[in-house]
C-alpha cells in the first residue's frame, strides 16, 4: 500500500489528525500534515499507518500482541513512544499559523520525555535572546491558543499577520498597559528597544519550553 492509497484510506474512514495522533502515538503535527499531504514520513511511520488500517483503526496498544503486525510491549517499564519533529531549517519562514504549514520534511524526530507534548523542535538564529537562547540552539516549541494563559516575561515563538508586518522572532513577552498588546522584548542588551504589537494581529504563539545545545557536529 503506498502513502497515496494509505492516506486515501484514513480520509475515506473520517480519521482525523487528533485521532490519528492519539492512536498510533505521534504528534498532531505530523499527522496533520501527513494527512493534508504536506509531509512524506518515513517508513517507520509509515508501517504505523499500515498497521493502524489493517486493525480496523483501533489504538494500536489496543490490539492484541500475538494478532497485530505492530507489536505493543506490555512492559510497566516502557512508556509510549513520541515522536517529536525536529527543523534545522529556518521553518519560521514556512509557518503560517501552525506547524502544519510547514511542507519541509523533519530533519529527524526526537523522543525525549520533558519536551514530548511540544509541536516541533526549531533553531534558535540570530542573538537578539543571547544569553538566554544562544545562535544555533535548538528550541522545543508549544503553541499557546490563549493569552490569558501565558506567563508573561517567557520566551515565545510569535508569528503575526501582514498588519504587524509578518513578523516571526522568538523574544520575551510582556504585558502592555493596553490590555489589547503585548510588549516583545530581547533578552540581549544590545537590541534595545521594544516591539508593541496588538494581539489581534498575532496569528500563533509557542511558548519555548527549553533548549537543547549542541558542541559539535
Amino acid at each position: 500500500m503506498d502513502i497515496e492509497k494509505i492516506r486515501d484510506k484514513l480520509k475515506e474512514n473520517g480519521i482525523t489528525g487528533y485521532r490519528l495522533a492519539k492512536d498510533i502515538s505521534i504528534t498532531q503535527v505530523a499527522a496533520d500534515a501527513f494527512l493534508n499531504g504536506k509531509s512524506k514520513p518515513y517508513q517507520k511511520t509509515l508501517n504505523l499507518y499500515k498497521s493502524y488500517i489493517e486493525n480496523n483503526f483501533k489504538p494500536l496498544e489496543s490490539v492484541k500482541e500475538e494478532s497485530a503486525p505492530y507489536k505493543v510491549s506490555k512492559s510497566i517499564n516502557q512508556s509510549k513512544t513520541h515522536r517529536v519533529p525536529v527543523y534545522e531549517i529556518d521553518v519560521t519562514s514556512s509557518i503560517v499559523s501552525s506547524f502544519s504549514d510547514v511542507s519541509e520534511i523533519p530533519s529527524f524526530y526526537m523522543d525525549y520525555e520533558p519536551f514530548n507534548n511540544c509541536d516541533a523542535v526549531v533553531t534558535n538564529w540570530g542573538d537578539s535572546m543571547y544569553p538566554s537562547y544562544k545562535n544555533g540552539e535548538r528550541l522545543a516549541v508549544k503553541q499557546y491558543h490563549n493569552f490569558d494563559v501565558i506567563t508573561w516575561g517567557e520566551t515565545f515563538l510569535v508569528i503575526t499577520d501582514a498588519e504587524a508586518n509578518e513578523l516571526k522572532t522568538v523574544k520575551e513577552v510582556y504585558q502592555h498597559e493596553d490590555d489589547d498588546k503585548i510588549i516583545l522584548r530581547a533578552s540581549n542588551p544590545r537590541f534595545k528597544g521594544d516591539t508593541i504589537i496588538h494581539k489581534k494581529n498575532v496569528l500563533a504563539l509557542f511558548a519555548v519550553k527549553g533548549k537543547i545545545s549542541q558542541n559539535f557536529i
